[in-house]
C-alpha cells in the first residue's frame, strides 16, 4: 500500500496511546477526531455534505475517491431511507475506529438519544448504549476517538418550567466506553451562561482542555489513567486553542492584551509573542506555522454586506510573525490537513471542505476546489 505523507492538524493530537498487558478491545484502531462537522482520520475525511439532499461523504486519500456512507443497493441517496442522508438529519458527530465507524444520534422528545456503530460503507448499524447529553459546540472543542472510547464536551441547556427561558448551560466531559457502554465522567458537570469546558485534544495519555472558574478560562491536563490534574499556565486567560502534535497553542489574554503561547509538550518549552488580536484557525507543521486573526477592521463587498476583515500570519524560525496576506472573511481558505503537495480545509464562504495546492496557497492564489462538487 501506497504512504502519504499525511498531516493532521484539527485542533487535537493524533497520537496511539502504547499500551501493555491488557489487550485493546480495538485492534489496531487509528485514531480520529471529529471538528466543524468532519471526522479527521489517517486516511481520508468523513464529512457533511450540504446539498439539497444534505448527506455523510468520505473522501479517500489515496484513491481520491468519494464514497456516500450507504450500503443501500441502487440507492439514489435522495430521502432519509438512505443512510447517508439519515445520519446527516441524526447525528451529532462521528469517528472511525478500526473497521467500524461512532457515532452518537441526537436527542429528541421521543428518543433520549443513544451511540451506534456501522461497518464503513454504513451498513450493519448497531445499537450500543442510550447516551442523552448534548454534544458540546464550545469555541475550539473536539470530540476525541481513540482505543475503543470517545472523549467529548458534553452541553444541555436548562430552562425555567414556567416562563420556557434559556436559564443556562450545564456542561461536562465525558469518556463513552464503546465496549461496555460505560458513561464515564472525567469532568463533572457545571452549569454557567455558556460552556464550562472545551476539549483541545489529547497528547500521549494527557488530555488538554479548558475549564471555566466564573471568571477565567484555564488552562488543564489531565492524566486519563489516574485522573490527576495541572494547570500547565497557571491563572492565565486563555480564549483559543489547539493540539497539534506534540504543540500546544493558545491565544491568551490578560489586561486586554492578547499573546500567542506555544508550548512543547514533550519538553514543556514555552515561547509567548505579543498578537494584535485573537489567534485562531492554527495550523503548524515542519514548513508552514500558520495562525489567523479576525480584526476589528471591516470591508463592504459587491454584495453590499459588510465583512469582517482576516489577517493570515506565519511564524518564522526567528520568533518573529510575518503578515502573509489579508482579506474578507466570506472569501478564504482554512487549511486543516495536509495530503502530500495538497491542504484540505474550510472554503469559509460555502463552509464547505475544499482542497488546493500548498504551493497556490503560499502564493496567495483563490483557486481551491470544493471536495466533490
Amino acid at each position: 500500500m501506497k504512504m502519504f505523507r499525511i498531516f493532521l492538524f484539527f485542533s487535537a493530537s493524533v497520537l496511539i496511546l502504547a499500551g501493555c498487558g491488557k489487550k485493546k478491545k480495538t485492534d489496531n484502531a487509528e485514531e480520529s477526531v471529529w471538528r466543524m462537522n468532519s471526522c479527521f482520520t489517517k486516511t481520508g475525511i468523513l464529512y457533511k455534505k450540504s446539498d439539497i439532499n444534505g448527506k455523510i461523504k468520505y473522501y479517500d486519500y489515496e484513491t481520491k475517491e468519494y464514497l456516500t456512507l450507504c450500503a443501500k443497493a441502487n440507492c439514489r441517496h435522495d430521502s432519509s431511507e438512505c443512510m447517508a442522508v439519515y445520519l446527516y438529519q441524526n447525528i451529532d458527530f462521528m469517528g472511525k475506529l478500526g473497521d467500524k465507524w461512532y457515532y452518537h444520534v441526537m436527542k429528541t422528545d421521543e428518543d433520549e438519544g443513544a451511540f451506534y456503530s456501522c461497518d464503513l460503507d454504513g451498513g450493519n448499524e448497531k445499537k450500543i448504549g442510550s447516551f442523552s447529553h448534548g454534544n458540546g459546540y464550545a469555541i475550539g472543542t473536539v470530540n476525541l476517538f481513540y482505543g475503543d472510547v470517545c472523549v467529548l464536551e458534553t452541553e444541555d441547556d436548562h430552562f425555567d418550567d414556567a416562563t420556557g427561558e434559556w436559564t443556562g448551560t450545564a456542561s461536562g466531559i465525558y469518556r463513552y466506553h464503546f465496549d461496555t457502554g460505560e458513561a464515564e465522567v472525567l469532568c463533572e458537570e457545571k452549569e454557567y451562561m455558556r460552556p464550562a469546558y472545551s476539549v483541545f485534544g489529547k497528547y500521549k495519555n494527557k488530555l488538554i482542555y479548558t475549564e471555566w472558574d466564573g471568571e477565567k478560562n484555564l488552562l488543564r491536563q489531565m492524566d486519563l489513567d489516574t485522573r490527576e490534574i495541572t494547570s500547565p499556565l497557571g491563572n492565565v486567560n486563555i480564549v483559543t486553542g489547539s493540539v497539534q502534535g506534540d504543540t500546544l497553542l493558545c491565544s491568551a489574554m490578560e489586561d486586554e492584551k492578547y499573546e500567542l503561547v506555544i508550548a512543547d509538550l514533550e519538553t514543556g518549552d514555552q515561547e509567548n509573542i505579543w498578537t494584535k488580536g485573537i489567534a485562531s484557525d492554527f495550523f503548524w507543521d515542519e514548513e508552514l506555522k500558520l495562525f489567523m486573526i479576525y480584526g476589528e477592521e471591516s470591508v463592504v463587498t459587491e454584495d453590499g454586506y459588510t465583512r469582517q476583515i482576516f489577517e493570515l500570519y506565519q511564524y518564522m524560525e526567528d520568533g518573529t510573525c510575518r503578515l502573509m496576506r489579508t482579506g474578507d472573511t466570506a472569501k478564504c481558505f482554512i487549511p486543516y490537513v495536509r495530503v502530500e503537495d495538497q491542504l484540505i480545509g474550510r472554503d469559509s464562504k460555502k463552509g464547505e471542505l475544499a482542497r488546493i495546492k500548498a504551493e497556490d496557497f503560499i502564493q496567495g492564489s483563490g483557486n481551491w476546489e470544493i471536495l466533490n462538487e
